[in-house]
Formats: C-alpha cells, sequence, structure tokens
C-alpha cells in the first residue's frame, strides 16, 4: 500500500488530475427515486421503466438536490480556473456557446466546461436543466488560456410528446448555462428559440397506459 502511494503521488507531482464523476453520488440509500417501496414489486417477463425522463442527474438536480454528494461531472485538479468572454449564437441548425479558459493557479492543468439547457417550462415536463455539450481544454500552464466552441443542435431542445408521435420545441426563453457539474453553474447565457414540430412514425406506440414516477 506504502508503494502504491509513492507512485500515486510521484504520478500526480508530473501530471494534473482533471477528472469528472460520470454519475451522481447520492448521500444515502433511500434518496433514489428507485427506492420507493412500492417499486420493490415486479413483474415477470418485461420490465417498466416508471423512470420516464427522470434518470441520473436529471431527477436528483430537479428533485432531491440535497441528497447528492457529489453530483454529475464534479472534478477537481490542483489549479484553478477563470471562465470569461462567453457568448451564445444560433449557426445554421446548430447553437454555437462560445468562452475563453484561463488557468489562475500555480499549476498546470485542464479544465472541462459543461453546456447545459435549461428549457422554459411547456405542456411536457422537463429536467432543471440536461447536458448538451462538453469540452477539455488541452494543458495550459500558469497564466495561460484557451478559447473553446460546444455546439449542439437546435433539435436537441425538442422533447417527445407520446400524444402526437412528435419531437416538440416550446417557444421561449431558454439558459445556456456553462457549469464544472450539473449542480455547479458558473454562468448562464440566455437565448430565444422558436416552436417546432417534427411528426414521427407511430410504429411502437405502448397498449396499454404508462406507468410513471408522481412527484
Amino acid at each position: 500500500m506504502l508503494y502504491t502511494t509513492q507512485i500515486s503521488f510521484a504520478w500526480a507531482n508530473k501530471h494534473s488530475a482533471s477528472k469528472n464523476f460520470p454519475l451522481d453520488y447520492r448521500g444515502r440509500c433511500g434518496d433514489w427515486a428507485d427506492d420507493a417501496p412500492e417499486r420493490h414489486l415486479r413483474n415477470l417477463g418485461f420490465t417498466c421503466y416508471e423512470e420516464d425522463i427522470w434518470v441520473g442527474y436529471r431527477y436528483f438536480s430537479t428533485h432531491a438536490p440535497e441528497a447528492v454528494s457529489y453530483p454529475f461531472g464534479y472534478g477537481l485538479g490542483y489549479t484553478t480556473f477563470e471562465w470569461t468572454d462567453a457568448a451564445v449564437r444560433r449557426s445554421g441548425t446548430d447553437y454555437a456557446v462560445t468562452l475563453r479558459v484561463t488557468n489562475t493557479g500555480s499549476r498546470a492543468g485542464r479544465e472541462v466546461v459543461e453546456l447545459y439547457v435549461a428549457a422554459p417550462q411547456g405542456a411536457l415536463p422537463k429536467p432543471v436543466r440536461e447536458l448538451r455539450a462538453f469540452a477539455k481544454s488541452r494543458e495550459l500552464q500558469p497564466g495561460e488560456s484557451q478559447a473553446l466552441t460546444l455546439r449542439f443542435a437546435a433539435a436537441d431542445l425538442a422533447s417527445f410528446d407520446e400524444r402526437i408521435s412528435a419531437f416538440v420545441v416550446d417557444s421561449g426563453r431558454y439558459m445556456a448555462e456553462l457549469g464544472r457539474s450539473a449542480d455547479d453553474i458558473v454562468q448562464r447565457l440566455p437565448f430565444v428559440a422558436k416552436a417546432s414540430e417534427r411528426k414521427v412514425h407511430d410504429v411502437l406506440k405502448p397498449q396499454e397506459p404508462l406507468r410513471r414516477l408522481k412527484f
């Protein structure tokens, strides 16, 4: 163990840490929606995904942020960064978010920028935010900076409405949120989207009412 620890410290002294969690770590058992007593009664032969859209950080960030010890996307390093000159613009069928990342610490390091989008509440339920893109800087020396661009498609703003078999975008004011995790938002950039609807073939319509989590 001592040998392994010595190697780990030696590696850390030469390399910058820049890892981020790909999931939420809840504080205790019972905080997850799947722990509700009624969820332990299962039917054989099929699985009913009652979570609906409330999977992972979408559930925690919206309904139980206090239950999370380490949120989705959380990470630490050995230096600090400043984000400046953030802007959002529409480019054809995509949106582009640009910013400048500067190493303000005393050690070299890499920074991860996560781009979430917060949608206006319409007819369909929405999480408080959803991850739409992320980017990682190169290794930056103290005082060095890098411009980053994160893109997402306008179609990514849509939610599926099974009642009409269509992907629907609500019109209104959206928010591009730049964060270090799902619960650590550093900057918010408003933008406006127009309503749209894209019909698809109704080939897998449920044969019985869907059971969903209720809040």
